[in-house]
């Protein structure tokens, strides 16, 4: 079998291609269709990367789409400030160091889409645009999209354009997040919003507390109180987004782990 990536956006639609024409021999084959395809979408993706170039994101979702959607970015020359992911695992691995290489520090969250944190990095980050299921982060009036589309092609090079133009399309428009801005009211006080988004995480057989905090939301990794690894962080530069160690984690190869959210 092959175990590759989501086809979503050029790189990883390489990858997936590649990974299935490595099990029928037809790698030569493969390569060819890749480059006649990129090459018929190119004038397409500089089109919408016109739209795009620099915008700045904040992604939520399932792992391999949140990854496979941190990819599609680059494509556009958007730049990843944040993520929210459920689990990690090793193949995650591949894209976090791929990511470091391209958007530098961004913080990620490991979380089962904890709203309370979700909110309050969106409030501290304030992307152009946030990409996931929304939730609360609407109401912030932030333009928001989705990487899935029953109806509409989301993988391979046509779905790379429609979802570029798609994402295009809701920063040129969000009238609708506006709107619900002005109206709507979020369920958390202010003083929420002023806390460390990872206040409430307790490391699984080890201490309690927040291990690493987000400065300014600007990508300042901060070591809190606690004797355990934290549950996220600032990946950038190599630095980890949880390490086995949280104080010794900057410069270290990332290696999450699994931990347990606790609310108060």
């Amino acid at each position: 079998y092959s175990h590759t990536v989501m086809p979503i956006g050029a790189r990883n639609t390489a990858l997936w291609f590649r990974g299935i024409a490595a099990l029928v021999g037809k790698e030569a084959e493969a390569e060819e269709y890749i480059e006649r395809e990129y090459e018929r979408v190119r004038p397409q993706i500089e089109r919408v990367r016109e739209r795009l170039q620099g915008k700045r994101v904040f992604l939520c979702g399932g792992t391999g789409r949140s990854f496979a959607a941190a990819a599609l970015i680059d494509d556009f020359g958007m730049k990843l400030i944040g993520m929210q992911t459920p689990t990690y695992d090793e193949d995650a691995q591949f894209d976090i160091e791929h990511l470091n290489g391209i958007h530098g520090d961004f913080v990620i969250d490991i979380a089962n889409m904890q709203p309370f944190e979700q909110v309050n990095l969106v409030n501290r980050l304030k992307p152009d645009v946030f990409i996931g299921q929304p939730g609360w982060t609407a109401r912030f009036g932030i333009p928001t999209t989705h990487v899935l589309d029953i109806k509409r092609p989301t993988m391979g090079y046509n779905g790379l354009v429609y979802l570029g133009d798609k994402i295009a399309a809701q920063i040129e428009n969000p009238s609708f997040n506006v709107k619900l801005s002005r109206y709507a009211r979020h369920p958390y006080k202010a003083s929420w919003f002023e806390s460390d988004p990872f206040k409430f995480i307790k490391v699984e057989g080890e201490g309690s507390g927040s291990a690493v905090g987000v400065a300014d939301a600007v990508g300042a990794v901060g070591v809190g109180t606690g004797t355990g690894a934290g549950a996220a962080g600032v990946v950038g530069g190599g630095a980890a987004a949880v390490a086995d160690n949280a104080a010794t984690g900057v410069g270290a190869r990332p290696k999450i782990r699994e931990v347990l959210h606790k609310t108060a």
